[in-house]
């Protein structure tokens, strides 16, 4: 049985850098082999949204949304 393609996003936490408030994200999608989310940055007066260039591989979704939290808590 294939996984289901798409993506979805999991919330992660709220981060003010330099005094400005983002919510911060993972979208987490199948490539064929692994789960990989990208953590999303999105700046909460503009709702603009910046992705950050690395993957986090899991080998389910919750593991990826995992990998996220403990690298954040660090």
């Amino acid at each position: 049985m294939s996984p289901v393609s798409g993506s979805s996003d999991h919330p992660v936490r709220t981060i003010t850098v330099d005094g400005q408030k983002y919510f911060v994200s993972l979208r987490v999608g199948y490539d064929g082999v692994e789960y990989v989310g990208r953590l999303l940055f999105i700046e909460a007066s503009s709702e603009i949204s910046y992705q950050d260039h690395s993957g986090i591989p899991g080998i389910t979704v919750l593991d990826a949304v995992r990998k996220a939290n403990e690298f954040l808590e660090s």
